[in-house]
């Protein structure tokens, strides 16, 4: 392996991380937004949705 291969094997690897990185932050947003929502709406048993003002 040349130094070129371990600098491209390395940058494509820190590319890698940060889109990992990028999506599970995104993931984590979006699961905070539906707690948000689901603490905001709380579903009855007759299907009715109603304001919980509780939050």
């Amino acid at each position: 392996m040349s130094a070129l291969d371990h600098v491209e094997r390395k940058s494509s690897t820190s590319r890698l991380s940060k889109f990992i990185d990028e999506r599970n932050s995104a993931l984590d947003s979006l699961q905070d937004t539906k707690n948000k929502y689901e603490k905001l709406f709380s579903v009855q048993y007759d299907g009715i949705l109603l304001f919980n003002a509780e939050t």
